[in-house]
């Protein structure tokens, strides 16, 4: 039976409103920043680079990506987490390694810790990125593959540059990822494997605090008028920025200084904008790998092996809701199938008046 359809009941003359606000904002989004002054082919210090075939072709590719969402409940806020990494000879996938979920809060006792829904996304931003380079690291060591790619940034300004809530939850989360980054780093070097990031959603705006163009806009917002089908800027990579300005914690900017890393985007497809990939410890050449990505685009311009391991590990607020539901359904008849069950048990575990 397939998902019941919501009803709309909201006023008409609401919606009318709504929609033609919307279609304003929409061409006063486009005026502004896809506008005739950004169609130029010179920008002040970097170029743009054309991607190249390249015979190159890793024998063992791993990519691994994390999940997370949240359930409001009468209770309080649930955060769930894990990651996963795929493993892939050719477009074959030849094995996986899962990372056990994870909850947020991990005790019901605490679920009072976090009143609103931003603290325990600050916790669980930090905790999936966290789980994302302990997946890595293992697969690192089991399958020893020639190209690690994380499916998002290796430096992950979003999840970290929330104000933290300062719970023992946060700040044990941020230890474990900055524990994680360096060790997968650290590793890959040692082992002389390249690893990178792909950035399908990046909002970075490295090239303004740069100085290398002076409208304040994303850098993939600026470059779509640039960048057409096949090129990349930088050209080459540039080190990802690191100042108090970017970065607010110092922590994260020690952190950031450590890694060395680097950056460029792509256009793959005509229809998206230019993706972000981040270079860390590299083996093969950035030529080679830009090659590699661009030669298994999708329909979408994502990679095929990046997509794969989207699909495996993304946990949808329809995936959540549906697992939710399930457990749910699996707890009221234990509570009520049991001896001196009562209704009232089942009340904490109820979603919130609103919710989904």
């Amino acid at each position: 039976m397939g998902e019941e359809e919501e009803r709309i009941t909201v006023a008409p003359m609401l919606l009318f409103r709504l929609r033609e606000m919307l279609i304003d904002y929409f061409e006063a989004l486009a005026s502004g920043i896809v506008s005739t002054d950004f169609y130029r082919r010179e920008i002040a210090g970097i170029s743009v680079g054309r991607i190249n075939a390249s015979s190159w072709s890793p024998s063992r590719v791993v990519v691994v990506d994390g999940g997370s969402n949240v359930v409001s409940m009468n209770a309080g806020f649930l955060g769930v987490c894990s990651a996963v990494a795929v493993v892939f000879e050719g477009n074959r996938v030849s094995g996986r390694i899962i990372g056990e979920p994870e909850l947020v809060p991990d005790s019901p006792r605490d679920l009072v810790v976090f009143e609103v829904l931003d603290q325990v996304m600050c916790v669980l931003d930090k905790l999936r990125e966290a789980k994302v380079f302990e997946t890595a690291l293992r697969a690192l060591e089991e399958f020893d593959p020639e190209l690690l790619v994380i499916d998002g940034p290796l430096m992950p300004y979003g999840a970290l540059a929330k104000m933290p809530t300062g719970t023992l939850y946060e700040k044990h989360a941020f230890t474990r990822y900055k524990r994680s980054v360096l060790r997968l780093l650290g590793e890959a070097e040692a082992r002389g494997v390249s690893v990178i990031g792909f950035v399908k959603r990046p909002r970075s705006a490295f090239l303004h605090h740069e100085g290398v163009i002076d409208e304040k806009i994303y850098d993939h917002m600026f470059l779509t008028g640039v960048l057409s089908v096949g090129e990349y800027c930088p050209c080459p990579p540039r080190r990802i920025p690191v100042s108090e300005e970017l970065i607010h914690d110092r922590e994260v900017l020690e952190l950031a200084g450590r890694t060395g890393l680097s950056y460029t985007f792509a256009r793959f497809t005509e229809a998206t904008a230019p993706y972000r990939i981040d270079f860390g410890p590299l083996e093969a050449g950035y030529e080679d790998i830009l090659s590699y990505l661009y030669s298994n685009r999708t329909r979408e311009g994502i990679p095929y092996h990046v997509m794969k391991a989207d699909e495996e590990t993304k946990i949808s607020r329809k995936l959540m809701r549906e697992l939710y539901e399930d457990a749910l359904h699996a707890y009221i008849k234990r509570v009520l199938g049991g001896a001196g069950g009562r209704v009232s048990s089942i009340v904490p575990a109820l979603l919130r008046y609103g919710e989904w």
